[in-house]
């Protein structure tokens, strides 16, 4: 591999970066108080009921995106948060760390693929998308139709 293509694979997914940059920050106290598309432009933690909690949370999925931070690296920054905050959460750490960082970096590089398919010059190029499904043991109908 070259050094420049090297450089290129290590460079941080600008798009997704963006994608997380554009939400607002939202307090909550249940999951369901962001609901369906909302969570497009919310950023919000279940039950983080303080701007400077939600802010520290969403600065720990930043690092992670800018740096790819690892699930590990994010559960210490999960753990300095929690105690910091004084924070009760539901379930344990390291599966309420391991959403908070699966869900937020999943649809950032989502939505930063999306973007970088449906410029005009890649659409010309490639007119057509193909839903892939995930192989989830349980899908939606609606996958499955797609």
């Amino acid at each position: 591999m070259t050094a420049e293509i090297a450089a290129g694979v290590a460079l941080p997914p600008r798009e997704a970066i963006d994608f997380l940059a554009g939400k607002v920050n939202v307090t909550t106290e249940r999951w369901t108080d962001v609901w369906q598309q909302a969570h497009s432009r919310a950023f919000m933690v279940a039950g983080a009921a303080t701007g400077a909690l939600v802010q520290d949370f969403r600065d720990a999925v930043t690092r992670a995106l800018e740096r790819g931070t690892t699930l590990a690296e994010f559960r210490r920054d999960f753990d300095g948060i929690v105690g910091r905050h004084g924070w009760v959460h539901n379930g344990s750490a390291a599966w309420r760390a391991r959403l908070i960082y699966d869900v937020n970096l999943s649809m950032a590089y989502a939505a930063g693929r999306w973007t970088q398919q449906t410029r005009p010059e890649n659409l010309a190029a490639f007119p057509f998308l193909q839903y892939v499904h995930s192989g989830a043991a349980h899908p939606r109908k609606q996958h499955l139709a797609w």
